[in-house]
Parts: structure tokens; C-alpha cells; sequence
């Protein structure tokens, strides 16, 4: 849950800094809104998907699963490519027609909170599978029954999802940056708690169920040696390295 938090945070928080910098000041062209939302998804999907991808491999390194880190990186980073193409297309639609509107004289309306929280965890439970798809392919042949690995993402994004829209939906516009970026930090972290404590409740589960590794059974104290690690990416305490190996 600590290392999915932190990773979150990065880089979640380096996306959203990105999409700031390029979407602020409202684009008033279609072509503006269109090329800020390509540049969102791009360093979005590298910065988010390479962060999180490289902290979730160490801690299943620590569980002794022996992923090659730049196939379960790349899985990461090619979800989180398609995640957030999807996920930006609603928010550029609205703006492409908030430029038409203002194009035109129209009033821009927005969606109240219920159904933006609603909206989102529809988004985290369309986005979170397509998270989970790349990286469940990659845990093929390493633990049984991987394909449960993208309902655990549909779920843990579902509950995280809603508390972006929440706290970003409530924040007074009068508030000093300072205080918007202390409150967007603890929001990230919290984030990336819930999905990390989510999603990792089924990974200890996915590991516990393994009958050997690298195909050598497992002995006794071997089984706890793995759960422990795995119990870690839930209870923030799988962050060192069991394997014996640097």
C-alpha cells in the first residue's frame, strides 16, 4: 500500500502538474484542447505507468516472483497509455464544446457532484481492467488464476477514482496554491492507499496460492518468507528485498 501510495503520488502528481501547465488558460481553439489532451496522455502514461510499474516490481520482487522488470514496467506503461486515452476523452469532450459554446455565445452548465462521483467510478471501472489487462498477461505462468488481477484494478480504481472528483470538485477557487498543492498531495496519497490496499489484498492472495516458485516447491518456512513481502504491498512494509540478491 506504501509503495503503490508514494509511486501514485509521483506520478499522479507530475501528471496533473503537466495537465495544468498545459491546459491553463482555458484553450480556445479546438486544435489547442485536442494537442494539450495528446500531451496530457503521453507524459501521463510514461510518468505514472513508469513510476508505479518500477515500485510494484519491487515489491514482488521481494515476494520472489521473478518478473523481468522491464516487461511488467512496459505492461504498466501501455495500460496506463490506454487508461488515460480513455480517460481524457470524456474531460476534452467537454472542453471542445466549451470552446464551441463560447464560440457561439452559449453557457457552459457542469455536472453536479453526484453524478460527477458517479461518472468517476464508472471511469475507475472501465479505466482499472485496462490497467490490470497488460500486467496480468505478464503474470501468466508465475501465479494461478492471474486473470484475477483485472477485476482487483476494477474495484480498486472504482473506490479511487471518486475521491480525485471529490476533493478537486470542492475546493474553493479563493484557496492560496500553497493549500491547493498540500491538499492535492495528501488527495494522491490517499489514492494511491486505497487502490495499493485493494489490489494488494488479491495479490497476497494470488502469491499465498502459489504452489512452488520458479518451479522448487516451497517449504514451510518458505510460504511464510513469500506472504510476508506480499502482505507488505498492503500494510506498507514490503519494500526490502528477500531474494538475498541487490
Amino acid at each position: 500500500m506504501a509503495a503503490n501510495a508514494w509511486a501514485e503520488l509521483v506520478g499522479l502528481g507530475a501528471s496533473g502538474a503537466v495537465a495544468v501547465l498545459v491546459l491553463r488558460g482555458s484553450p480556445d481553439t479546438s486544435g489547442a484542447v485536442i494537442a494539450g489532451a495528446l500531451a496530457v496522455v503521453l507524459v501521463a502514461a510514461v510518468t505514472e505507468g513508469g513510476i508505479v510499474g518500477w515500485a510494484q516490481h519491487r515489491v514482488l520482487r521481494t515476494a520472489r516472483l521473478e518478473l523481468p522488470a522491464r516487461r511488467w514496467i512496459i505492461a504498466t506503461v501501455v495500460g496506463a497509455l490506454v487508461a488515460w486515452s480513455l480517460g481524457m476523452t470524456p474531460a476534452t469532450i467537454i472542453e471542445l464544446v466549451g470552446v464551441a459554446e463560447d464560440a457561439t455565445g452559449g453557457s457552459n452548465v457542469e455536472p453536479g457532484l453526484a453524478l460527477q462521483l458517479g461518472l468517476a467510478m464508472i471511469l475507475g471501472l472501465v479505466t482499472g481492467p485496462i490497467l490490470g489487462a497488460p500486467q496480468a498477461w505478464v503474470l501468466r505462468g508465475h501465479v494461478e488464476r492471474a486473470w484475477r488481477w483485472i477485476p482487483a484494478n476494477a474495484a480498486a480504481w472504482a473506490a479511487g477514482m471518486p475521491l480525485v472528483f471529490l476533493v478537486a470538485g470542492g475546493l474553493p477557487p479563493s484557496w492560496p496554491v500553497t493549500a491547493y498543492l498540500g491538499v492535492a498531495a495528501a488527495t494522491l496519497l490517499l489514492v494511491g492507499a486505497v487502490v495499493g490496499a485493494i489490489h494488494g489484498w488479491v495479490l497476497v492472495r494470488l502469491l499465498a496460492e502459489r504452489p512452488s516458485t520458479n518451479g522448487v516447491p516451497l517449504a514451510d518456512d518458505e510460504e511464510d518468507a513469500v506472504r510476508s513481502p506480499a502482505q507488505g504491498w498492503v500494510d506498507g512494509t514490503g519494500t526490502g528485498n528477500t531474494t538475498g540478491r541487490g
